[in-house]
């Protein structure tokens, strides 16, 4: 979605003062892939806003987080709201050190055991995924990438020709091309990056791989794509390997340790 057909959509819900803000909001952002999740946290913020003030804005932290959103996701959204104030030169009401404070306890977020990943794959690789959810588990072991940039994966990113592999980058980390090892190729292959994902849609993914696996006993833990994120870091940290090598851990013949 374009920005012009993104903004349509607040045009008839927000006065023009504040659609004229959103919009020089909008416009002023550098990545179009991105930009459906940062205006639209900006205009649900304007949706609900009495006056753009401390007030307001702590009102919708805190139903943020009455709707069971994550610390760090609470704390994404403050900032995508200051960057709001500073493009539109709105004075910021808050001073320096009051930015909401993240808990080592809200911030916690399990990362799932090798093993219970090597489960998942071997789901993969006997067919018992179908081929989204088999190709996303594979770009998840192989990159660890987050939720939204799988969601924003286009056909344009993969190349099967040149085995490479585009991923933006939601948090400003180094945007590159990836080489896409001949473990999971086939994979990305079967899928068709044409279909697009919107943030509920790739979460219930991961549970689609979950089930499918038989790992149903799963359900009550905070796990998402950012669960097998973790653990690839993690691993990649104490192996040593590249991100590349970094899909036989699971796809291929390494050994995780685990």
């Amino acid at each position: 979605m374009n920005r012009a057909d993104l903004l349509q959509k607040y045009a008839s819900k927000l006065p023009d003062d504040r659609f004229r803000l959103l919009q020089k909001y909008a416009y002023n952002l550098p990545d179009d892939r991105y930009c459906s999740h940062y205006v639209s946290y900006v205009g649900d913020f304007l949706e609900s806003a009495g006056a753009l003030d401390k007030e307001s804005i702590n009102k919708y932290l805190a139903r943020l987080k009455r709707q069971g959103k994550k610390a760090g996701t609470i704390s994404f959204h403050f900032r995508v709201i200051r960057t709001f104030f500073n493009v539109n030169k709105l004075d910021w009401p808050y001073r320096r050190g009051e930015a909401p404070q993240i808990r080592q306890r809200d911030e916690y977020r399990p990362a799932l055991a090798p093993e219970l990943i090597r489960i998942m794959v071997e789901a993969a690789k006997d067919g018992r995924l179908d081929t989204a959810p088999a190709c996303f588990l594979a770009l998840a072991t192989a990159y660890g990438p987050r939720r939204e940039e799988l969601c924003d994966l286009e056909t344009s990113d993969v190349d099967l020709k040149r085995n490479t592999i585009f991923i933006s980058t939601i948090k400003h980390g180094r945007e590159r091309y990836h080489l896409i090892p001949v473990e999971i190729k086939p994979y990305l292959e079967r899928h068709d990056f044409s279909q697009r994902y919107n943030l509920t849609q790739m979460s219930r993914l991961f549970w689609v791989i979950v089930n499918g696996s038989g790992l149903e006993a799963l359900k009550p833990q905070r796990l998402g794509w950012h669960s097998i994120r973790h653990t690839v870091k993690t691993l990649l940290d104490k192996s040593g390997l590249d991100p590349f090598t970094g899909s036989l851990l699971f796809f291929g013949l390494l050994s995780t340790g685990g």
